[in-house]
């Protein structure tokens, strides 16, 4: 929907892109700390509770987005 090209994908790109779409600061809060954890779980073995706790979190930012 925001049309982030793949080589502008940063965390602050993402940022200044919600505010100016005048998302809540919660929802930008929610989707960089969703981004942080994908991070983390790339690097670092992750249980299968912990990747079902990013996809419903994932659903529920989602949900936010209207």
């Amino acid at each position: 929907k925001y049309m982030i090209k793949k080589e502008e994908f940063s965390k602050d790109k993402i940022k200044s892109i919600l505010i100016k779409e005048k998302i809540s600061e919660k929802v930008i809060y929610d989707v960089l700390g969703l981004i942080e954890s994908c991070e983390i779980a790339r690097y670092t073995p992750a249980s299968s509770d912990d990747m079902e706790k990013d996809y419903d979190k994932a659903v529920q930012i989602l949900s936010n987005f209207k």
